[in-house]
């Protein structure tokens, strides 16, 4: 079989040459900015005017110091007792346009164009 290479791996001063993309250049890492400085996203985020499911995701907005329009639904019992919110329902049918699976809480992302949706998820 002739004589075996040994593979090992490149030094720690490898470089990828010009052509390859680096780090921050492609679309998962838009959110970089030149050098590897993050640029700050403007978000949307959507939930119910209580804490609750949607406290999280406020309070990592507040932390880091994110520009964020956070809007907080009412809701009002009707006349048969069901709960409903007339602000969501607007919402609720432009949102779908990108999501179709949308509920709350949610997150939109103004710079990529993203939205996130649902407790687990956000």
């Amino acid at each position: 079989f002739g004589s075996r290479q040994e593979l090992r791996p490149p030094p720690l001063h490898h470089r990828p040459p010009s052509s390859e993309k680096r780090m921050g250049q492609g679309p998962c890492f838009g959110f970089l900015g030149a050098g590897g400085h993050v640029r700050k996203p403007r978000l949307t985020t959507g939930y119910g005017d209580f804490r609750g499911l949607g406290a999280p995701m406020r309070m990592m907005c507040a932390y880091t110091g994110v520009r964020c329009e956070d809007l907080k639904y009412s809701a009002e019992q009707s006349i048969t007792g069901n709960w409903t919110s007339a602000a969501w329902a607007r919402h609720k049918r432009e949102l779908e346009e990108a999501n179709p699976l949308v509920q709350l809480p949610y997150v939109v992302n103004h710079a990529s164009g993203e939205g996130v949706a649902q407790s687990n998820a956000v």
